[in-house]
């Protein structure tokens, strides 16, 4: 078994390294920002995008824009937006979830109990990466509501069958792409929207932390295989889901495994150990904010390089887990 940590495509670093040679790189509007503008714009379906310099900026761009309270899951999502609200002194309401994934049911009783209308859900695609979210249904409800979606896509930008990162359901949509992100340049993120005032607010921090064209060019060629990659990462831990006993969220598609267990450091020590990986570990442990608040170990099958994950090294993965963990 021979598994590799991922990284940016070999076109990706040579788009970023011509980039970098250009001698007008930093002289007004690059052509590399306008052209992965031009591209987030068409895969999202919003008209409004912005490249920034990280996933924290575009979190805090769109915070900043945001009045009223904010609705974030309970377990599941990013932290960086609780601590991102905090510093902006930001009302958040965190809202129950079945272990991260959240349902109309949940969010309805929810509101139920909150005096104030809130002004957004904040939600990311997977709920802590092992299930996609039914970011449709939670939409229709929202719009009902007048509350608007927020969708962290850095898991799904991309998703080839629309369900997730469509800017026809989410209201603002925004991303990481540093490593090892979906799109995965190294730093950098994004935000789109139809909803001009949402970029206006918050224009000066949108010029503080604009992207650099290096940054950019990796971000546009990058985004070429996004959509392949989320359906091999996906294919590949369903595949893994359906051979192992006792994961969270077993029958939902996702790019990650979430294994219940008493003693998650020692098992990931173990799986660390024989899970024989080139460049990075890819066991994380819960609980944890951005995955489940349970006890629990992660595999995060997203952190892999998509043309590792064949038969032979899925087989290996899954025998080697098994043993482990059951």
């Amino acid at each position: 078994m021979h598994l590799k940590y991922k990284r940016a495509h070999k076109k990706t670093q040579e788009a970023m390294a011509l980039t970098a040679q250009d001698s007008n790189i930093y002289k007004g509007m690059h052509p590399q920002l306008r052209k992965a503008q031009e591209k987030l714009k068409i895969i999202t379906g919003h008209k409004h995008v912005r490249v920034v310099n990280s996933g924290n900026a575009a979190i805090m761009i769109v915070l900043n824009s945001l009045e009223g309270p904010i609705l974030v899951p309970d377990q599941g999502s990013w932290s960086g937006v609780l601590k991102i609200a905090d510093f902006l002194s930001k009302d958040l309401i965190k809202v129950e979830t079945d272990k991260g994934l959240l349902s109309v049911d949940l969010l309805e009783e929810s509101l139920n109990n909150i005096a104030e209308n809130p002004q957004a859900l904040f939600i990311s695609s997977l709920a802590a990466y092992t299930a996609e979210q039914p970011i449709l249904e939670l939409a229709n409800f929202c719009k009902d509501q007048e509350i608007l979606v927020v969708e962290d896509a850095s898991g799904a930008i991309g998703d080839p069958e629309k369900k997730l990162g469509n800017g026809k359901i989410s209201n603002i949509i925004l991303a990481s792409t540093g490593s090892p992100k979906l799109v995965n340049v190294g730093s950098g993120g994004f935000i789109s929207t139809d909803k001009q005032e949402i970029l206006d607010k918050s224009s000066l921090l949108i010029r503080s932390f604009r992207s650099s064209p290096i940054i950019a060019a990796g971000i546009a060629q990058e985004l070429e295989f996004a959509g392949d990659n989320y359906k091999k990462l996906s294919q590949a831990t369903s595949y893994l889901k359906n051979r192992i006993k006792e994961v969270i969220h077993q029958k939902r598609s996702g790019t990650n495994l979430i294994l219940p267990c008493s003693d998650p450091p020692r098992r990931a020590q173990e799986l660390r150990s024989s899970l024989n990986v080139e460049g990075k570990n890819i066991i994380t442990i819960c609980p944890r904010y951005d995955r489940i608040e349970e006890r629990a170990v992660c595999v995060e099958i997203k952190n892999l390089d998509p043309d590792c994950l064949n038969k032979k090294n899925l087989r290996e993965i899954s025998a080697v887990i098994t043993d482990i963990m059951f």
